[in-house]
């Protein structure tokens, strides 16, 4: 996670980079502010809470589609929702003065509890 996600991650979630700190325990606002500045690196088990704490929500009939085409492809569901996002982000066009995120370098849950590249998952084809 670059400092520039972690600070959109942060506004998304209307939190202050004290709200944040507070959720992240044993930080200051001034550490977060130098990982979004990219002065100091963001810890791996900092990004970890950060995005064990996403939650989605989807109506049931579009999570049993998705576990569907998991078992299908023979894939994990967290593969399948990871890849049904990215195609969902690609689909998008970025605006001219954003430089573009490459999902495809995102890390993803791999079923083990740890996460790889999505890029290096077998038949990812990116």
């Amino acid at each position: 996670m670059t400092g520039p996600e972690l600070r959109a991650l942060r506004e998304s979630r209307k939190w202050s980079q004290t709200e944040l700190a507070d959720f992240l325990g044993d930080v200051t606002f001034a550490t977060i502010s130098k990982w979004e500045k990219g002065i100091s690196p963001i810890p791996q088990w900092a990004q970890d809470k950060l995005l064990s704490s996403v939650r989605l929500s989807l109506p049931l009939h579009e999570l049993a589609e998705l576990l569907s085409y998991a078992r299908e492809d023979g894939k994990t569901f967290e593969e399948t929702l990871a890849l049904a996002l990215r195609a969902y982000l690609h689909s998008r066009k970025p605006p001219g003065n954003v430089n573009p995120i490459n999902y495809a370098d995102i890390p993803i849950p791999d079923g083990t509890g740890t996460a790889r590249v999505a890029s290096d998952s077998p038949g990812s084809g990116d």
